[in-house]
């Protein structure tokens, strides 16, 4: 095939700090004055790199063969490919290769590995692309999520480059620090990022205690009978079935849950809970009261 006789251009792309594998996106563009007939890529891959696992993701253009080369050399080739110089077409004079390769077992925590490729356009000298560098990591053992309740519907985040908090599962806008205030009843999780990139996201806490202290404004008295492992509940108006009674933790999880009954008074039977501070949160609508109590 007759070359196009002038220089080409080439780059390497490659996604890091992965735990198992490494992708890579090879580009180039015909950058001469006439088509290019054969485009042939050489990837040497890195010695902690298992070559044979190679998977092809993509390509532009039709990829014509795939020869792995002793010492872990990856030859890829694009026959007849056609590739129009950039002073024609320049849209059509690009091209690319995406592939997955999986690094080596056993290797150390934080392994880097480095990748260059050179691509031969028909009979001209080859193009020596970019290196790229990537790094290995666990991200088990870099970074973990927690929540700590600070009182006051305060929660705290587990220290990290930067965070996202979530409600009932989905994102919310604009709640990117490590405390964040909760202002309506729900679970909260929070997601955070340390380093090399690693994430890690919470298990949720329910909140159930914001907007308590408008029943009425009126105490709720506890009679605990430690004996029998019973506490009750004298409320301050006759309950219906539209209130709940709800018992949590002091992480903000919720125990038990239940509707309310003629009556003014509610009885539980501690004995299942783990001693600790617990809260109780009655009440429907707008309405809402809430005391601490001690299973010891």
């Amino acid at each position: 095939m007759v070359g196009s006789g002038c220089v080409q251009a080439g780059r390497i792309e490659a996604h890091h700090f992965l735990q198992v594998a490494v992708q890579y996106t090879i580009r180039f563009q015909n950058t001469g004055t006439d088509t290019a007939f054969t485009v042939v890529i050489r990837d040497q891959l890195a010695a902690d790199l298992d070559a044979h696992s190679v998977q092809l993701l993509g390509t532009s253009h039709t990829l014509t063969g795939m020869v792995m080369a002793p010492q872990g050399q990856v030859a890829l080739h694009f026959e007849n490919i056609m590739l129009p110089d950039s002073n024609v077409h320049e849209a059509a004079s690009h091209g690319f290769v995406k592939f997955r390769v999986r690094r080596v077992a056993d290797i150390a925590n934080g392994t880097t590995v480095m990748n260059n490729a050179a691509i031969f356009f028909d009979i001209n000298e080859p193009v020596i692309m970019n290196s790229t560098v990537s790094t290995f990591v666990d991200c088990a053992g870099i970074i973990t999520a927690s929540i700590t309740p600070l009182g006051g519907n305060v929660l705290l985040a587990t220290t990290a480059e930067s965070y996202q908090w979530l409600f009932n599962g989905d994102i919310l806008e604009g709640a990117t620090g490590q405390t964040h205030l909760a202002l309506a009843n729900g679970e909260y999780a929070v997601r955070v990022m340390g380093p090399f990139g690693c994430m890690a996201t919470s298990n949720p806490i329910y909140i159930g205690t914001v907007g308590l202290g408008h029943f009425e404004a009126t105490t709720i008295g506890v009679l605990q009978n430690i004996d029998a492992k019973e506490v009750t509940f004298i409320f301050p108006r006759t309950m219906n079935r539209n209130d709940h009674i709800e018992i949590f933790s002091v992480e903000g999880r919720r125990i038990t849950s239940s509707h309310g009954h003629s009556g003014n008074t509610c009885m539980i039977n501690y004995d299942a809970l783990a001693p600790g501070l617990y809260m109780m949160r009655v009440g429907g609508g707008k309405e809402w009261a809430g005391v601490k109590f001690i299973v010891p």
